[in-house]
């Protein structure tokens, strides 16, 4: 389940959330994930330090618990409750990413999301998801078959797709 909400909202209920971050590898890679008892406010590969400190600022002083174990099994628990906040645009394509089990252009998500003309603001709504893997943004490919980039590299895209055995 995805729950949006517009940037104040956002602010306020993450701040009456004990939030913690959790880190661990992965068969992809390492993640960090900002999460609650009961919700996931993000989901990030480690893939250079000054990225990580950048998309994690504002998570920065939360206590961080690191154990492969526990990233592995909420990678694996269908339950999620995702939390984002972001533009009607970039929010419908989220709920739709999170809706898909299967490879989809970027046209072909566009036209899901009701924006059939606006490809490229669709496309730049996956490549800001913050809760990557979840919300499976690495599901989307050129209309010509090809896998395309993925934030975090294509050889990791790759791997998702394998294991999800989309190629």
């Amino acid at each position: 389940m995805i729950t949006t909400m517009n940037r104040s909202e956002f602010k306020i209920f993450r701040n009456m959330q004990n939030i913690s971050m959790l880190r661990g590898m992965t068969p992809f890679g390492e993640i960090i994930v900002a999460k609650s008892s009961s919700h996931i406010f993000g989901l990030w590969f480690v893939v250079e330090k000054p990225s990580i400190e950048l998309i994690t600022g504002d998570y920065i002083n939360c206590e961080t618990e690191y154990s492969d174990m526990k990233i592995n099994e909420l990678l694996e628990a269908k339950n999620h409750s995702l939390v984002v906040c972001g533009t009607p645009i970039q929010i419908k394509t989220w709920q739709a990413l999170y809706s898909i089990d299967r490879l989809v252009s970027y046209q072909e998500l566009a036209n899901l999301c009701g924006y059939p003309k606006a490809t490229r603001a669709v496309a730049t709504a996956v490549s800001n998801n913050p809760i990557g893997i979840l919300i499976p943004c690495h599901r989307v490919i050129y209309k010509n078959g090809k896998i395309g980039r993925y934030l975090y590299g294509s050889d990791i895209k790759q791997k998702i797709l394998i294991s999800e055995q989309l190629i």
